[in-house]
């Protein structure tokens, strides 16, 4: 239904164009037939209203090139290319082949789907829904989706539902808002974070609310080597045994440069021992006493 729309889109922008052009033609009759003009004026007029047709036809079609460049970029690595038939439907071209459309990946059909919804709407203001728009899509795709839909409509306000924090990559604290919906009403929060200056593992902890990024075997690794590193003078030799087997297993994994940070570990002693804070224990604060307890720290960091 898309790719028919396309066509009809087509023919709507080339009836356009056309009206435009019968109006600057009329300009243009108009001023030729001014008998005061000079010879160098009569030239500069030519070549005035061939300048106005180029940028017109530039201006009205330039969506459309903008959408060929991004689909055929993202194509490139598969030796594809969207091409626009004379006919005004579009093909895929491979191997110096035209082929029609059903021949994409469902990946490829997907950011088609969604790149030709937005240019559709030629630059007018709405509302874009989109509902897990990473399935199918090739992770690189994934991070330059909002950025794709901006070149070809920056009027468009664009809501997501994903799972996915690389959706959400390199955007502007104030082009991140959180819906938070229940029985009675919609709300929206805003963090005011700047996402693109954040990895995916910091995205993971800030939106998506993640409380670890290592699985439940790690996790427990990680507390038993922090709760016996804290206490390793008066360990006995059982446990000095395990405190051994805890370190040589996590200094194989990217634990291992957590568990060889000095500076942190006698952070967390004095913690323990002046203010007597329980680290071990530390997950299981409420938000306000974890809120209470940075605040105090707030200054270091």
């Amino acid at each position: 239904k898309k790719v028919d729309e396309f066509s009809n889109f087509l023919n709507e922008l080339e009836s356009k164009l056309k009206e435009k052009e019968v109006v600057l033609e009329d300009e243009f009759n108009e001023l030729m037939e001014d008998e005061t003009l000079e010879p160098l004026e009569f030239k500069n007029a030519i070549k005035c209203n061939k300048e106005k047709k180029e940028n017109l036809e530039e201006e009205i079609f330039k969506n459309i090139e903008i959408f060929k460049t991004i689909i055929n970029e993202l194509f490139a690595s598969t030796d594809k290319s969207l091409i626009i038939l004379d006919n005004g439907k579009m093909a895929v071209r491979i191997n110096d082949e035209n082929l029609e459309l059903h021949y994409l990946s469902s990946g490829e059909k997907q950011i088609l789907f969604i790149l030709l919804s937005v240019l559709l709407k030629d630059d007018a203001p709405y509302i874009l829904l989109m509902d897990e728009p990473e399935i199918s899509l090739h992770v690189a795709w994934q991070t330059s989706l909002l950025n794709n839909i901006q070149k070809l409509n920056a009027n468009v306000q664009v809501i997501v539902v994903t799972h996915n924090p690389l959706i959400v990559l390199g955007r502007k604290a104030e082009e991140i808002s959180t819906l938070i919906h229940n029985s009675r009403e919609m709300k929206t929060l805003r963090k005011n974070i700047l996402s693109e200056s954040y990895d995916v593992s910091t995205l993971l902890l800030t939106y998506f609310e993640l409380e670890s990024l290592v699985d439940e075997k790690m996790q427990e690794k990680i507390k038993s080597f922090t709760s016996l590193k804290l206490q390793e003078e008066t360990l006995n030799p059982e446990e000095i045994k395990t405190l051994n087997e805890v370190e040589k297993y996590l200094a194989d994994t990217p634990a291992s440069n957590f568990i060889y940070n000095r500076q942190y570990l006698q952070f967390l002693k004095w913690l323990q021992n002046n203010k007597q804070i329980n680290i071990t224990k530390s997950s299981t604060l409420n938000e306000g006493e974890m809120s209470k307890l940075l605040d105090e720290y707030a200054d270091l960091f």
